[in-house]
């Protein structure tokens, strides 16, 4: 499935998901309901399709067949490499090629800078030592420029696959840019 697509997919899917699932009389934001909603809106709107599935929270034993037998990879031995999601053929395929798109989620009140470096960082391995075609970070409960403004606090060298990383605000999601990319947020053209 062409990128475009996929993204489009994945937008489509968090559209649907309505605040009554994840946010609460107080405001504050849940980031598992959000998560088990997105999974559900992904699967219905993929439908009968079924050639991709995303697995939520995969299991290390998942992430030991995709490394080949050997995870944690000897450079990453203490890092356990979790996503909440995985977009992929299935559980049992480890070929590159089909490990799609690793995304994680946070919820506004849970994006700071060391969260936010953490989850880039991991999302850096999932797309560099794993294979994944891309690595997303959804923020629930923020705009595009709410969140521009959180990645501008991060340290610019963790960002070293800036053409596979991507990031999804959840707030006006209908009348902003959809997704926003390393270069819409850093730079005012490729670098």
């Amino acid at each position: 499935m062409e990128k475009e697509k996929l993204f489009q997919l994945l937008i489509e899917s968090i559209i649907q998901i309505q605040e009554k699932y994840y946010c609460r009389y107080d405001g504050s934001l849940l980031e598992r309901p959000f998560c088990y909603e997105l999974y559900h809106q992904f699967s219905s709107i993929q439908g009968n399709d079924g050639s991709l599935i995303l697995s939520g929270e995969p299991s290390k034993n998942l992430s030991c067949t995709m490394n080949r037998g050997k995870y944690p990879s000897p450079k990453y031995n203490k890092d356990r490499v979790l996503p909440d999601f995985i977009l992929h053929k299935d559980l049992n395929d480890t070929l590159p090629e089909n490990q799609i798109m690793a995304i994680e989620v946070k919820q506004l009140y849970n994006i700071n800078k060391a969260n936010l470096e953490n989850d880039i960082k991991k999302l850096q391995r999932l797309v560099t030592k794993l294979h994944f075609d891309y690595g997303v970070f959804i923020a629930i409960g923020m705009t595009n420029e709410e969140l521009i403004t959180k990645l501008k606090e991060t340290d610019k060298n963790i960002y070293k696959s800036k053409d596979k990383l991507y990031f999804i605000a959840t707030k006006n999601i209908n009348i902003h840019k959809k997704y926003l990319s390393y270069y819409d947020v850093f730079c005012d053209k490729q670098e």
